[in-house]
Parts: C-alpha cells; structure tokens; sequence
C-alpha cells in the first residue's frame, strides 16, 4: 500500500515541479526556481526509497543507480544556491562554487550511467574488451565541445575562471556523451529519450551560463532560458529512474566499468 502512495507523490511531485518551472519561466522569481530545485531533490530522495524499500528491483542495479542520482541532485541543489551567493563555500567567487558543485553532481551522473550499463570497457569471464562506439561517441563529443569552448565560452582575460569552465565542460560533454551511448544499448525507448534530452538541457544550460559569465553578458539576460532548460533538464533525467523495466535489469549481471 505504501509503495502505491510513493507513486502517487512521484507522478505529484512531477506535476508540481512542471508547473514551477512554468511559472519561473514567466515571472524570473528567484524564489521559485529554488523552491523547484529543493523539490527536485525531495522527487530524486522519493525515487531512491520506492526503489530500495518497495520495488521488485530493490535487489538490481537500480536502486543503486537512484542512490547515485539522488547524490548528484543534492550536489546540483547546492550548486543552485552557491550561484547567486546564497550559500557561499568553499571559496567566495560564487561562480566558481557553482562550477564545483555542479561538477561533483556531473561525477555521480557519470556514476549511475556506468552503474545502468558499461561505459568504454565491457567485462565478462574471458576478458575486458573496449566498447568502441563507445569511444567513438565520446572522443568526437569532446572535439566538439573544445570548439563550441573556443569560439562561444573562452575569455583570455579571465584564464582561471576560462581553464575551471573548460574542465567542467569536458566532465559535461562526458557524461552526455555516455547518456547518449545509452540509445544504443538495451533500454526502453520512454528511459533514452528522458536521459539524452536532459542532459542535453544540462548541457545546453550550462554552456548559455557559460557564454554570459565569460564572454556576452547580455547573452539571454533576462530571460528564464538557462534555468528552464535546466531544470527541464534535471527532471528529466531524475525521471529515468521510473522509466527503467525489467529487462533492463539484466545489467546486474554485468560487471560495468
């Protein structure tokens, strides 16, 4: 009875969250986009427990996975509130702490990904062999984005901020770059779309942060884009976690790496 219960506050709190988002993208209220990520991180902790306590799959891989998804939404949440100074730690450049803790939440994504199937190396009793397409989507995403870097996000009068901003965006593309690889491994349709699409947002969020901070200030200022497709994008892949089947937990008998 509980779990029936979870699911009803899963598919509420997704309701709530939505219309948040809506809301923040018409009014721009500070406010309401913290509220939105304090929510998304009660919906990523609802998540976990309906699969570690009350789920068929409380023995797989996924409630694991959820854990890990949790840990990366609390990482983002911090990052939420370190931007515009609400919570300043470690350092005092508010940015920089976003960088931070975004990047330590972009690590855990990175974590589920791996746990959900293999990234570049597949392990099975005879030997570890390398998932070439794999590399191969990974090395070109890298390619692109030290591009989109160069001409959009480097400034060579703020290098320190530019090499931190760099570096995040190689974690970023990352983990794109092996949500997309997904598309290709045995998963259900509804489960792909939300993680690409998320964190395409994600990425797409971060990198028009990173134009307005480094290079255009005026660059969507004023407008609710980089905290729309965020959001959107963390709901999305918080999402995947109820998305997954039973197939899909076969992976367990997988050893990733």
């Amino acid at each position: 009875m509980l779990a029936k219960y979870l699911t009803y506050i899963q598919y509420i709190l997704i309701i709530i969250i939505g219309s948040l988002i809506a809301i923040h993208a018409f009014t721009l209220i500070q406010g309401v986009f913290l509220l939105t990520s304090l929510l998304l991180v009660l919906f990523a902790l609802v998540n976990f427990i309906t699969l570690r306590y009350f789920s068929d799959d409380k023995n797989s891989i996924w409630p694991v996975y959820a854990g890990l998804l949790l840990l990366a939404m609390i990482f983002g949440s911090l990052g939420d509130f370190a931007m515009p100074g609400i919570f300043i730690f470690p350092l005092t450049d508010t940015f920089i702490n976003g960088i931070i803790y975004f990047g330590i939440g972009h690590a855990f994504y990175l974590l589920a990904l791996r746990k959900s199937s293999p990234l570049l190396f597949e392990v099975n009793t005879e030997k570890r062999s390398i998932k070439s397409r794999n590399l191969v989507i990974w090395l070109v995403s890298i390619f692109i984005v030290i591009i989109l870097f160069l001409m959009t996000v480097y400034n060579p009068s703020d290098m320190v901020i530019s090499i931190g901003a760099f570096g995040y965006g190689i974690l970023l593309i990352t983990v794109l770059a092996f949500a997309i690889t997904k598309w290709l491994d045995d998963f259900p349709l509804y489960f792909k779309v939300v993680l690409v699409v998320g964190f395409l947002l994600f990425f797409i969020s971060d990198w028009a942060l990173g134009v307005n901070h480094l290079r255009d200030s005026a660059f969507m200022s004023g407008t609710a884009f980089v905290g729309l497709t965020y959001a959107l994008g963390q709901l999305l892949i918080q999402s995947s976690t109820i998305l997954h089947n039973e197939k899909a937990s076969n992976s367990t008998q997988i050893e990733s790496a």
